[in-house]
């Protein structure tokens, strides 16, 4: 599998997780409400509780996948765009040099 592929698929988990976490928490609160263990504020607090918890995770999930995208971009021996900036500022500067001789 080309490292490109396995980028898009890493980004599609983390949105697809994303998605799934919020339908499945929905629906467990749902449940509970309807078990009768949970009412009103308890039941919002619950879900609320949920949400936070998933999205503390989708972070965390977010920032392994951006750490693996730039081991593959290093791997391949791709530019970053720092790197095309960088590069981009030695060219300005020498441009002058040569400018102004």
């Amino acid at each position: 599998m080309k490292p490109e592929e396995v980028a898009k698929k890493a980004l599609y988990f983390g949105i697809g997780l994303a998605a799934y976490s919020k339908e499945k928490i929905e629906e467990l609160v749902k449940q509970i409400i309807e078990a009768g263990e949970a009412r009103g504020k308890d039941a919002e607090s619950l879900k609320d509780e949920l949400m936070k918890r998933a999205e503390e995770e989708k972070k965390e999930i977010e920032k392994i996948i951006q750490k693996e995208m730039k081991k593959i971009i290093k791997a391949m021996g791709l530019l970053t765009k720092d790197d095309v900036k960088a590069l981009e500022e030695k060219i300005a500067a020498l441009e002058e040099k040569l400018a102004s001789r």
